[in-house]
């Protein structure tokens, strides 16, 4: 009986199977096609052509593939052999297994780098077991050349699925048409000419997508003529966009005349934006009167901004009169600056009067600056009374500058006594100049006797010039006996009037000199004659040799050179 029934079962399949052939149109391109799988079970009893091969649902009879168990993803494909126009998609699993095949996906592509290739076609998202349907169609209205099923476990969906990845396809079947081409079962007809790209749906030869300026299902109609760049939807002929000043399904509606650039909302015709002075969806109201160059928003009518001296959404409020320039805040009417004496939000409040100018910051009331011998925040105290001219930092109350006999940050510290004129350094103290006689950075130090007039310079206390006598930075320093009238030069010592001449003095210097030279040429008579006729300023600075029976006469500064060299001595004999 159980048999009998199993026969019956099979025996209704295969009729409805054949009634439904006979109503379709298109054929089963994937039958005995070429099949590929990610993994099998069973040793070559379930393979991947078990899917391709016309046998539905017998899985104990080796008519259904099986990938093996343990993997987190399984995936079964099949190739058409070439580009086909796909109708549908039936599947047929084997029965009883939904919470394996629950979840899976099917995808058509061109291209085999991974499962997942190309436009996925369907996913189920079942959230029962019994919700998963074990023999299904998919309508699946793509050009391609692979068909793939594929299913993954990480992670699982829901907790009802299996725990791995398993494919258990008993047949897929793919309906559709080689491209170009649909018609009954053997899609021998041509898909229309005005199809864009020749290819059209495999069952009905309908146009999948048409050429710019057409719709229709055989694309033989022509979009509207306004639509923006002749586009239109292919079905119902719907423009994508109007042209300029135009809205409406098929564009045949006209903007209203205040829209800016005459450009509205297709499908109501509210303008985008207004025409200055308008607002509202048509823009046919009027912006208020104090909006500034007439501009307010599209929506509410409110100002952008507002004309001098007003202030709120409308600008209808009046900006405070001690508002700098009667200029204010749009929103709350706050003044930017106040008028000089005034501060607060609304400059409605006084300056504090010490404040120069009568000047402070409209926020805090704080002086911008302090009238001359004042200071602190709001200028409320008092300058020292030995700042020059009362004037002192504002924050701190260090003078500028101070009066004259005084230093220090408020200038109630003496300068010291022997500052010229009474005159320091406000910082520091250090007089700017000496009286006379002294130096020093105070001036508490005496130039030294030995300087003329006792006069030296303040910071190094070297003498400006020396007395008679002396010499040196500090002329601390002995000139030459030599030196007439005791005068030598400061810095060097050397003498500045000459030296004192005495011809006994002379002549005992150079006797020696004499006598080392005759003995060096071999004279034969030395002598010193006074009879040449020479006048008396030449005379002690000649000297005749005798060598050879000839006269040489020798000017003493020949010898007084090696004098200089000698004892480091000039006598200038000219």
């Amino acid at each position: 009986m159980a048999t009998r029934k199993i026969i019956v079962g099979r025996c209704l399949i295969l009729i409805l199977f054949y009634i439904s052939n006979t109503v379709r149109s298109e054929s089963n391109v994937a039958l005995s096609k070429a099949t590929e799988q990610s993994s099998e079970f069973g040793g070559g009893k379930h393979v991947a052509s078990n899917v391709v091969d016309g046998c539905l649902t017998d899985f104990d009879g080796g008519c259904c593939t099986h990938t093996e168990a343990g993997q987190n993803t399984a995936w079964w494909r099949v190739d058409l052999g070439e580009l086909k126009t796909i109708d549908r998609i039936t599947i047929y699993y084997r029965n009883g297994f939904q919470h394996r095949l629950a979840g899976y996906q099917l995808y058509v592509s061109n291209t085999t780098n991974t499962p997942t290739d190309g436009v996925l076609c369907y996913e189920d998202t079942s959230s029962t077991r019994d919700a998963v349907q074990l023999v299904v169609t998919h309508q699946c209205p793509y050009v391609g050349r692979y068909v793939t099923v594929y299913n993954h476990r990480n992670p699982k969906r829901y907790n009802w699925y299996s725990d791995y990845a398993i494919l258990e396809l008993c047949e897929v079947q793919v309906f559709g048409c080689q491209v170009g081409k649909y018609g009954d079962r053997n899609c021998n007809s041509p898909c229309s000419p005005a199809c864009y790209g020749g290819n059209c749906n495999s069952k009905y030869g309908f146009c999948f997508y048409c050429f710019t300026g057409k719709y229709g299902v055989f694309c033989n109609s022509d979009c509207p003529s306004n639509c923006k760049n002749s586009l239109c939807t292919k079905d119902a002929g719907n423009c994508l966009e109007c042209i300029t000043g135009k809205y409406g399904n098929t564009c045949d509606e006209v903007c209203p005349a205040n829209c800016k650039d005459m450009l509205c909302g297709m499908s109501t015709g509210h303008c985008i934006e207004c025409i200055p002075g308008k607002y509202g969806n048509t823009c046919g109201q009027d912006c208020p009167v104090n909006c500034k160059d007439m501009l307010c928003e599209k929506s509410t009518g409110n100002c952008i901004d507002c004309v001098p001296q007003k202030y709120g959404v409308k600008c209808e409020g009046d900006c405070s009169a001690n508002c700098q320039d009667r200029l204010c805040d749009q929103v709350n009417g706050n003044c930017y600056e106040c008028i000089p004496g005034k501060k607060g939000d609304n400059c409605d409040q006084n300056c504090p009067g010490n404040c120069k100018n009568m000047l402070c910051e409209r926020d805090t009331g704080s002086c911008k600056e302090c009238i001359p011998g004042k200071k602190g925040y709001n200028c409320d105290q008092n300058c020292s009374g030995n700042c020059k001219d009362m004037m002192c930092e504002r924050y701190t109350g260090s003078c500028k500058e101070c009066v004259t006999g005084t230093y220090g940050n408020t200038c109630d510290q003496d300068c010291p006594r022997n500052c010229n004129d009474s005159l320091c350094i406000r910082d520091s103290g250090h007089c700017i100049d000496c009286v006379s006689q002294k130096h020093g950075t105070k001036c508490e130090l005496n130039c030294s006797t030995n300087c003329l007039d006792s006069l030296c310079e303040k910071d190094s206390g070297n003498c400006y010039d020396c007395i008679p006598g002396k010499y040196g930075p500090n002329c601390d320093q002995d000139c030459s006996g030599n030196c007439k009238d005791m005068l030598c030069d400061k810095e060097t010592g050397s003498c500045k009037g000459g030296l004192l001449f005495d011809i006994d003095i002379m002549h005992k210097a150079i006797k020696p000199i004499i006598r080392s030279a005759k003995n060096l040429v071999n004279f034969d008579r030395l002598q010193v004659h006074d009879d040449y006729g020479f006048s008396d300023w030449w005379h002690p600075c000649l000297f005749v040799f005798q060598y050879s029976g000839n006269t040489v006469f020798v000017h003493c500064i020949n010898i007084f050179i090696t004098i200089l060299v000698t004892i480091t001595l000039y006598i200038p004999c000219i």
